[in-house]
């Protein structure tokens, strides 16, 4: 019951701050968390891992920084601090992990004064700094996009064939060949890097001599991307 008032109370602020979009997104995960935590209170009703509280700590940081980081790839919310999170980083260029990171680390030092335990705010230490490091690198999977330069002389076939198959744009460049003084078409074309075998199998099967060079890119932005903020 606390989750879910104190979760009511963020959602009128972030209303009026990260747009209603993001309110209605973030209200299908609090409910999500606010159900499952009241069914977990009821068959969890012990630790699972009894040996190791540092081992238990770490793997349930890691799977707790995994799905928050497919929540936070979506713009989504599961609540709690997570609208803090999503207001630091419209207004400060940081990522969502850090900017939890450092609202969760001033709640772990504050509980000093209410448990009086060195060893608990050692463990909440470990656990958010592990938890929200697995979410950037879930974050930044999901998001990794990646830029092909690639000279054909079949060029007109596989933009064509890019565009049809995997629905994404090229732009052709007028280049010059320096040691053959040829003119020559550059295909550049930006993509996710999920999409990166495709357009590899792709090319090979229209110009098998063609020359591909990859790179991976910090940010895209635009339509068919991330939006700029």
């Amino acid at each position: 019951m606390t989750f879910l008032v104190g979760n009511g109370v963020m959602m009128v602020i972030a209303w009026f701050i990260l747009g209603k979009a993001y309110v209605f997104r973030a209200l299908y995960g609090v409910i999500g968390v606010t159900l499952l935590m009241a069914v977990a209170e009821n068959y969890i009703t012990e630790a699972l891992i009894h040996a190791d509280p540092l081992m238990s700590s770490i793997i349930g940081a890691i799977f707790s920084g995994t799905g928050l980081g497919l929540v936070y790839s979506r713009n989504a919310s599961t609540g709690g601090t997570d609208f803090v999170g999503a207001i630091i980083t419209k207004y400060r260029y940081i990522s969502m992990g850090r900017g939890l990171l450092y609202v969760d680390l001033i709640i772990v030092g504050s509980s000093y004064l209410l448990f009086q335990s060195l060893e608990k705010i050692i463990y909440g230490l470990i656990v958010v700094s592990v938890m929200y490091y697995t979410v950037d690198l879930v974050i930044n999977g999901t998001r990794q996009s990646v830029q092909f330069i690639i000279f054909s002389t079949r060029y007109n076939e596989i933009a064509s064939h890019i565009n049809t198959e995997l629905n994404r744009g090229c732009t052709v460049l007028e280049g010059t060949g320096w040691y053959s003084q040829q003119p020559q078409k550059v295909l550049i074309i930006l993509a996710r890097k999920a999409e990166s075998s495709s357009i590899f199998r792709l090319v090979k099967r229209i110009d098998e001599n063609s020359f591909i060079s990859q790179s991976n890119v910090v940010g895209v932005y635009g339509k068919g991307f991330d939006q700029m903020k």
